[in-house]
C-alpha cells in the first residue's frame, strides 16, 4: 500500500451497523444517543454527533459546548495505523452557516465493563421483569456459560437480572457486547465545530 493510502473502509461513509458499534464504544447508546456519518467535507471515515454530551467521551473538561452556538462534535477513528486525520477549519452547511472547528485533540483507545453483569433470578412476573421467564434451553445455556443462579427454587421461572457488579457473569448473549463482558471506545482524531456568529 502507498504511504498515505488509505484502505477502503476509512474513505466510504459508515454503515448504520458501524455507526452503532461506536456508539456503543462510547456507551451513547446508554443515553439515547449515536453518531451519524459527516458531511463530505470533513472526510469519509469522520463521524458526528450534534449538541454532543462530552462526558460520554471524556472530553468536558477539555472544551465546553454551552459556551459555543450549535456545537458538533467530529471523530475520525485511527488505531493509529493510518495517517492522522486533518479536520478543516472551517466548513459549509448549505441554508445555515459556516461552522468553525473550536477545539481538536486526540482520543485513545479504552476498554470499560458493559453493563450486563448480573445472575439468574427466580421470575415472578412483577413489574420490571420480562414478561416471560428464560425458556429451560436458554437457562441450560446461561448457566454453562457461567452465569450463577441466586436462590431460585423452581429452574423453570428464571430470567436474568442486571446486577451491575463486574464481578458477576456477563449476559452471555448480550447485543453490546456479544457476552465479552467488555467494550472497546475506538482511538482517533477529533474536533469540536460551532455555528460562526454573525458580525
Amino acid at each position: 500500500m502507498p504511504v498515505g493510502a488509505m484502505p477502503a473502509w476509512r474513505t466510504d461513509m459508515a454503515t448504520q451497523e458501524r455507526l452503532d458499534q461506536l456508539g456503543v464504544g462510547y456507551d451513547l447508546d446508554t443515553g439515547g444517543y449515536g453518531f451519524e456519518n459527516a458531511p463530505r467535507v470533513l472526510g469519509g471515515a469522520v463521524v458526528v454527533w450534534d449538541d454532543p454530551d462530552l462526558d460520554y467521551l471524556g472530553l468536558q473538561d477539555v472544551v465546553r459546548t454551552s459556551d459555543y452556538s450549535c456545537p458538533v462534535l467530529a471523530f475520525a477513528p485511527n488505531s493509529g495505523h493510518f495517517q492522522r486525520h486533518e479536520f478543516p477549519a472551517t466548513y459549509e452547511v448549505e441554508g445555515f452557516g459556516t461552522m468553525v472547528k473550536v477545539a481538536e485533540g486526540d482520543l485513545s483507545a479504552s476498554t470499560h465493563d458493559c453493563h450486563c453483569h448480573g445472575k439468574l433470578v427466580s421470575w415472578t412476573g412483577a413489574a420490571g421483569e420480562p414478561s416471560e421467564p428464560l425458556s429451560g434451553v436458554q437457562v441450560a445455556e446461561y448457566v454453562h456459560a457461567g452465569v450463577v443462579v441466586e436462590d431460585a427454587p423452581n429452574f423453570n421461572r428464571l430470567f436474568f437480572e442486571s446486577s451491575g457488579d463486574t464481578g458477576d457473569h456477563p449476559l452471555p448473549d448480550c447485543p453490546r457486547c456479544d457476552g465479552e463482558g467488555s467494550l472497546m471506545s475506538e482511538g482517533g482524531e477529533w474536533a469540536v465545530y460551532a455555528l460562526q456568529e454573525e458580525k
